[in-house]
C-alpha cells in the first residue's frame, strides 16, 4: 500500500514538474538569459491592426526571441511579398494587389526569406504602428493606403522625375509619424527607380531606412508538422522548445479559439506564439498564447475570453486544445545557446574516442592506426548521409510551406 502512494505521489510531482511555471516574457527571465532589450517589446501587445500579415508578426517575435533584438515584422513582412512576386510559383498571390491588399504569409518563407536578407530593428522601422505612431487602430492599413496612393498619384502625373511626395495627403500626417527617418526625396528616389510597382518601390524605401543597420544571423529553424509527431503531442514540442530556450509560434484555424463575427473575411489559419506555461485548475497543463490583435478580448470565443490578459495581448488554453487545433509548430533556435552547444558538441565529438584518454595518455600521443582511420572515415560516410537527408528534409518542408501554409 505505501509503494502504491509513494508510486502515485511521484507521478503527480512529475505532472507538476512537466508543467512547472514559465513565463519567457517576464522581465526577470529576460534580464537572466541576457535579453533586457526585450523587456519593453513583450510587455507591448502586438497588432497587425488591418493587414492579414501575422505569418510574418509571429515568427518576428520568435526570431527577436532567438537573437535578442526586437526586429521590425513589417520589414520581414513587405520583403517576403517581394519574394512572393519575384516567385513563379507564388506571383500570383501579389501580381497586380494594391498594397493594402496583399493578405497570406507562409511563416517558414518569411523567416527565411529574413534570414537571407538579416533584419531591420524594430527601433528603425516600427510594426507596432497602433501606439508608435499613433493613427489609432488600422494603422499599418493606412500607411499601406497612403503609400498606394502617393505611388498612384507619380504615375498618373506622368513620373516627374522632380517629383514632390512632401506635397500629396497624409504625407506628414501618416507617412512621417509611421516611418520617422524617410524623406521627401527618398520617396522620390524610390518611385523613379520602381515606376509603375508600388511593392517594389516600398520595399525599396525600408531597404533604404534600414540600410546598414541590417543585423546578419543565422538561426537553425524548424517547422514540426502534427501528422509527423507519431506518439508525442504538440504540448511535447512546445516544452522542447522551452528547454531550449526558445519561443515557438504555432498554427491553428482561428475557429478554435475566434467569433466568425469578429472576422469579416471568415475564419482562416492564423499564426500565433507560445510565451508561457501554468498548470490549469482542471488539472492540465495550460500555454500562454500572445496574438497579434492587440489588447481586446472581444474577438474571442467565450470560453477563451474567460482567460484572456488584454493587457498582454494574449490568452490561455489547454494542451488538448493546443493538440486539438494546432497544425504546426515552428521553432527558432536560440541563436546563443545554439552556438555555445555546437561548440560543446564539437569539443566531445574531437575528444571523446572510443577509449578513455588520461593527461599522459593523450589523443594526440600516438599515430592512428589503420583500424583508426577506417572508422573515422565510416563516421564521416555516416556524417555525410545524415546532412544530405536533413538538407532533402528541409527543402520539401519549404516548398510544402510555400504551397499550403500561407497565414493571414
Amino acid at each position: 500500500m505505501k509503494t502504491i502512494i509513494l508510486f502515485s505521489f511521484i507521478l503527480i510531482s512529475n505532472a507538476n514538474a512537466d508543467c512547472s511555471p514559465k513565463d519567457l516574457t517576464d522581465p526577470d527571465y529576460l534580464k537572466s538569459v541576457g535579453k533586457e532589450g526585450l523587456i519593453k517589446h513583450f510587455q507591448t501587445p502586438r497588432d497587425q491592426d488591418g493587414v492579414g500579415w501575422c505569418g510574418a508578426y509571429a515568427p518576428a517575435d520568435s526570431l527577436s526571441f532567438a537573437i535578442g533584438e526586437p526586429i521590425s515584422s513589417l520589414d520581414v513582412s513587405i520583403n517576403e511579398y517581394a519574394n512572393q512576386g519575384a516567385n513563379p510559383r507564388t506571383s500570383n498571390k501579389v501580381a497586380g494587389k494594391r498594397l493594402e491588399e496583399l493578405r497570406g504569409i507562409s511563416p517558414l518563407s518569411a523567416t527565411d526569406i529574413a534570414r537571407t536578407n538579416g533584419y531591420c530593428p524594430e527601433s528603425v522601422i516600427p510594426s507596432n504602428q497602433t501606439s508608435s505612431s499613433n493613427l489609432g487602430h488600422s494603422a499599418i492599413l493606412k500607411l499601406m493606403e497612403t503609400f498606394q496612393k502617393i505611388h498612384d498619384d507619380y504615375v498618373i502625373k506622368g513620373r516627374p522625375a522632380d517629383y514632390c511626395a512632401s506635397c500629396t495627403e497624409n504625407y506628414e500626417k501618416v507617412i512621417k509619424p509611421s516611418l520617422p527617418g524617410v524623406t521627401a526625396d527618398m520617396i522620390k528616389d524610390v518611385l523613379n527607380r520602381n515606376q509603375y510597382d508600388s511593392l517594389a518601390s516600398f520595399r525599396d524605401l525600408l531597404n533604404q531606412l534600414c540600410e546598414g543597420r541590417r543585423v546578419k544571423v543565422d538561426p537553425q529553424v524548424d517547422l514540426i508538422y502534427k501528422s509527423s509527431l507519431g506518439s508525442k503531442t504538440i504540448a511535447n514540442v512546445i516544452d522542447e522548445a522551452f528547454e531550449n530556450n526558445s519561443m515557438p509560434s504555432i498554427g491553428m484555424n482561428t475557429s478554435f479559439f475566434a467569433n466568425a463575427e469578429s472576422l469579416p473575411g471568415g475564419h482562416g489559419a492564423h499564426e500565433l506564439m507560445i510565451v508561457g506555461r501554468r498548470m490549469g485548475t482542471n488539472g492540465k497543463c495550460e500555454y500562454q498564447v500572445r496574438n497579434s490583435w492587440g489588447r481586446g478580448c472581444t474577438y474571442y470565443q467565450p470560453a477563451i475570453a474567460a482567460k484572456c490578459e488584454p493587457e498582454k495581448g494574449s490568452f490561455w488554453m489547454d494542451q488538448d486544445q493546443l493538440q486539438t487545433g494546432v497544425t504546426d509548430v515552428l521553432v527558432i533556435k536560440n541563436e546563443r545557446m545554439r552556438a555555445v552547444k555546437e561548440k560543446e558538441t564539437i569539443f566531445k565529438d574531437i575528444f571523446n574516442s572510443g577509449s578513455k584518454q588520461t593527461d599522459n595518455d593523450s589523443i594526440f600521443s600516438k599515430l592512428p592506426t589503420e583500424s583508426d582511420i577506417s572508422s573515422f572515415m565510416g563516421k564521416v560516410s555516416e556524417t555525410a548521409a545524415k546532412v544530405a537527408k536533413g538538407i532533402s528534409e528541409g527543402v520539401s518542408s519549404i516548398w510544402k510551406s510555400l504551397s499550403n501554409a500561407f497565414k493571414y
